[in-house]
């Protein structure tokens, strides 16, 4: 009888000792796992070697000055088109050597990420991250949440999405075990979209409380699309916008004298008869050995033009069996890319919490077919809004224009949110950066009262936000008026 009084009264007392850290798991946060975008200055060479050095370190403004004049020079002393294009393409795979893969996916030079492995309360010197982007986010989550809560997925974005989402899961699994909690919350921030669609697609959404797609992509980009499809071009709607929007004071009316001038056209009529110049010798070159081989660069690839872009970039028998490996990737990644909006849906249907939030009204690359889009200065804002109708960059939606929800129509018809993926719970920022995030502006706020909504976050329920909201410089926001 005593020791069965004994036994009882350890298991009651190792039960009332449990009670209180119970009770804290209910009021602590959930950790928060950021996975963060394309990072070139993140990955290295022979990474803690004598030999280390940092990835791509010879692309710079410099050397990319220096191997345009180098190539004019051997063009006009050799008056030769041909050997223009020999030198300038001898520089761009002197400097991008490194970025390749092998015909499987595989990267040929010994290149890795520099991780942070663990929670970041063991990584003291945050002073060292940047102020915008992901690692002002970092800074902000460590002051909201405490650093032992937050960890920051880096990777070596090269690779394919499907491989790094096993890194993700195990990031994820860390998280839950040092917290001894079922769930965390996510950030995916621009190609960290498509590294968490791919970790959802093979893990499912279960130990994930609350998502935040962050200008991610979502299923691709046009740029991508565009480029592996041949369809380069000065696009002077494009063009036109990027320098009318970044000229101030003076410059601006020398930038009106130029656009109104005919001057721009002329030089797009310019640039278009050297891409058609060449473009040939560009691909076959440069392209196809180094940027083509990168199983991420055909992650974001839009899944319904997939195979056309596989046509161009590989179209004899011969390459297809040289590149089989990366062309196999790429078709796993497009049937991933096809299936995500019913799987995000049925995600959130389970009760994964999801909210999408992204900038516009800013300019894109404009170098490719459909690069008079609206975008944020590095991918487009229809795509990270999640299929979103948009107004081209520098105009409205036409007044005959009918949403299917006049409450998701900015009040500047630029954007209407009807057609986007969660049309209730998108947030559109304008004139943000991509990847917005400043240490203490109203932005920061917003992306973590998202995360911290007991309810998924919709227009209606997250008061105090607008759906369609203004940035300024700061970050700080005010709605967006007609």
């Amino acid at each position: 009888m005593k020791k069965f009084l004994a036994v009882f009264l350890s298991i009651l007392l190792s039960f009332s000792l449990l009670l209180p850290a119970a009770a804290a798991t209910d009021t602590d946060p959930y950790p928060l796992v950021v996975v963060r975008g394309m990072q070139f200055t993140g990955l290295y060479t022979d990474l803690g070697t004598e030999n280390e050095h940092m990835y791509l370190e010879r692309v710079n403004a410099g050397n990319i000055a220096l191997s345009i004049v180098k190539a004019l020079a051997m063009g006009l002393l050799n008056l030769s088109k041909d050997a223009f294009a020999d030198s300038l393409i001898d520089s761009l795979l002197w400097m991008f050597e490194e970025l390749a893969c092998d015909g499987n996916g595989d990267s040929v030079f010994p290149v890795s990420a520099l991780t942070c492995p663990g929670n970041f309360s063991q990584y003291e010197a945050t002073a060292d991250l940047g102020d915008g982007g992901e690692d002002a986010l970092i800074k902000a989550a460590c002051e909201r949440y405490g650093a032992e809560n937050v960890y920051y997925f880096v990777y070596d974005w090269r690779l394919d999405p499907y491989d790094i989402a096993e890194d993700i899961h195990e990031t994820i699994e860390l998280a839950k075990a040092e917290h001894h909690t079922d769930q965390v919350n996510l950030i995916a921030c621009s190609m960290g979209g498509i590294m968490t669609n791919a970790y959802f697609y093979r893990y499912g959404a279960d130990s994930v409380n609350s998502c935040l797609y962050l200008s991610s992509t979502f299923q691709g980009t046009y740029c991508t699309t565009d480029l592996l499809q041949g369809k380069a071009e000065v696009n002077q709607p494009a063009l036109s916008y990027l320098i009318s929007s970044r000229a101030d004071g003076a410059m601006s009316l020398l930038a009106s004298v130029f656009t109104n001038s005919g001057l721009l056209s002329l030089v797009c009529a310019l640039g278009d008869r050297f891409i058609d110049t060449f473009q040939e010798d560009i691909y076959e070159r440069f392209m196809r050995p180094t940027f083509a081989t990168l199983p991420s660069l055909w992650a974001v690839t839009l899944p319904e033009e997939l195979e056309s872009c596989l046509s161009f970039v590989y179209p004899t028998e011969e390459l297809q069996q040289q590149y089989a490996g990366v062309i196999a990737r790429a078709r796993r990644m497009g049937e991933i890319n096809a299936s995500t909006d019913e799987m995000l849906r049925e995600i959130r249907a389970q009760g994964c919490k999801i909210s999408v939030v992204a900038s516009y009204n800013g300019s894109c690359v404009p170098f490719y077919a459909r690069s008079d889009s609206q975008g944020d200065g590095t991918l487009e804002s229809p795509l990270m809004l999640g299929g979103a109708t948009m107004a081209p960059v520098g105009t409205t939606l036409p007044d005959a224009y009918v949403p299917a929800d006049p409450a998701r129509l900015s009040p500047d018809r630029m954007v209407d949110l009807s057609t986007a993926l969660f049309p209730d719970s998108t947030w559109a920022l304008k004139n943000a950066p991509h990847v917005p995030c400043m240490l203490g502006s109203q932005v920061a706020e917003l992306l973590f009262d998202l995360l911290d909504s007991e309810v998924q976050p919709t227009a209606e329920n997250m008061t105090g936000y607008s759906q369609f909201m203004q940035a300024d410089s700061a970050l700080n926001l005010t709605a967006v008026v007609a």
